[in-house]
């Protein structure tokens, strides 16, 4: 649930709703572009795809956004904890339908009372699902990206975004094809959307990616699993090259004092923690006791002599 800091936030700041929270325009932009390619794979004309606007509505006014006719989809946002709707009118199907299968766009305007056939009815769920794929990729540097489609409504009920009055984030997709324009509402409760409240009114952070939640818990797991090697150290006095070079088998050598609890424990290059070398059941041991960021020398003792060779 959204704190009530995040509430107050969006509702007493100045600006439009693209104002408070531009990542999420900037996410929209990036849904534009991946359907635009996804557009471009069927169509028989050309067609540009970009954000129109992003503004705020109740949940009671969307029907007067498209009117009486419009489609009406949900998709399941479980990375939002919530679902979201795309709204768009009949003509918008009827564009679709000539831009893809090779209209001049003649009888688009006097399509708008006409009932959806079952040609329409197979364009509307491939636009579903190029959405739903779009949202998933335009998302994924921004917030958890992950969407289902539950396919269009047979009657239009936009309850499921909340209240009557509970506020909605629309973000509106323009397709210029045609000789015309026609729009995709992306409607996505408020309430969902102020949990990243500060996600979204940051600037694009291009190190965070986000993808689909199952493939992320799965990855995890996986990187649990892997196999790596540690290496334990045990820091001694300073040597001279030819103390060392004198060095023989079964030769006994000093520790320092203090050496068995200064062990450095080590993965790849990286010393992870200081340990303590004891036994336990005849077996050596080592005690983690402290965590390592930078490790401090070791203080130099009085130097060995030199033994000549």
């Amino acid at each position: 649930m959204p704190s009530s800091a995040s509430s107050r936030w969006f509702e007493k700041s100045g600006g439009s709703a693209a104002d408070k929270i531009p990542a999420f325009r900037d996410a929209m932009a990036d849904v534009a572009k991946a359907w635009q390619d996804r557009f471009a794979a069927l169509a028989s004309v050309e067609g540009e795809i970009a954000v129109e606007d992003v503004t705020v509505c109740k949940v009671d006014e969307i029907l007067d956004r498209r009117g009486t006719g419009s489609v009406l989809a949900v998709l399941q946002a479980p990375g939002w904890n919530t679902r979201i709707g795309i709204n768009f009118d009949r003509i918008f199907v009827t564009t679709m339908v000539e831009a893809w299968f090779g209209g001049g766009g003649e009888d688009v305007a006097d399509s708008a009372d006409l009932p959806l056939s079952p040609v329409d009815l197979q364009i509307v769920d491939v636009v579903i699902r190029q959405l739903s794929d779009s949202l998933t990729a335009g998302f994924a540097k921004r917030l958890p990206s992950s969407f289902r489609s539950e396919g269009m409504q047979a009657k239009f009920d936009p309850s499921f975004l909340g209240k009557p009055v509970s506020t909605v984030v629309v973000g509106t997709l323009a397709l210029a094809t045609l000789g015309g324009r026609v729009h995709v509402d992306v409607l996505v409760p408020l309430a969902a959307m102020l949990v990243f409240a500060e996600e979204l009114a940051e600037p694009e952070d291009d190190e965070r990616v986000y993808g689909d939640p199952r493939w992320t818990q799965r990855l995890e797991t996986e990187v649990s699993r892997a196999s790596m090697y540690l290496t334990a150290y045990l820091d001694l006095h300073p040597m001279t090259l030819g103390f060392i070079a004198a060095l023989q088998e079964g030769q006994l050598i000093e520790l320092p004092k203090g050496a068995g609890q200064r062990i450095r424990l080590q993965c790849g290059d990286d010393d992870l923690f200081l340990c303590d070398l004891g036994q336990s059941e005849g077996f050596y041991t080592l005690r983690v006791d402290e965590v390592l960021g930078v490790v401090e020398p070791v203080p130099e003792p009085e130097p060995v002599p030199e033994l000549e060779l």
